[in-house]
C-alpha cells in the first residue's frame, strides 16, 4: 500500500504543512501525554516508531533514547533526518520491505 497524496493529502505531504496541522490540533500536548503515560522511557531505552511522520515525538523524548523511525513518506523522513538526524535513525519504506 502506497502513500495517498491526492486531494487535501497532497498538501499534507509537505512536512511543514503536516507539522503545522499537527500542532494546530494539539499534537505536542498529545505526544507528551502519550510518552508520560505509555512510553515512559528510561535512560538508554530503544524506541521503534513505525509511521513516525516527521519524528516530532523526538522533541519530547530524552536525548539518551535510541530512536528508529520508519515512514513511507520520503519527504517526512528527509525532514526528520534534517532536524533530528543526530538523535535517531530513519528509514523510508514499509516495515515489511526492510
Amino acid at each position: 500500500m502506497g502513500q495517498i497524496t491526492k486531494g487535501v493529502r497532497s498538501i499534507l505531504s509537505l512536512p511543514k504543512i503536516y507539522n503545522l496541522s499537527q500542532n494546530l490540533m494539539g499534537a505536542n500536548w498529545i505526544r507528551r501525554e502519550f510518552i508520560e503515560e505509555f512510553v515512559r522511557p528510561q535512560k538508554n531505552s530503544s524506541i521503534l516508531d513505525v509511521g513516525c511522520g516527521t519524528a516530532e515525538i523526538l522533541a519530547c523524548l530524552p536525548e539518551t533514547v535510541m530512536y528508529w523511525g520508519f515512514d513511507i513518506s520520503k519527504r517526512y523522513i528527509e525532514s526528520a533526518q534534517c532536524i533530528y538526524g543526530k538523535r535517531g535513525g530513519f528509514q523510508i519504506g514499509l516495515i515489511d520491505e526492510q
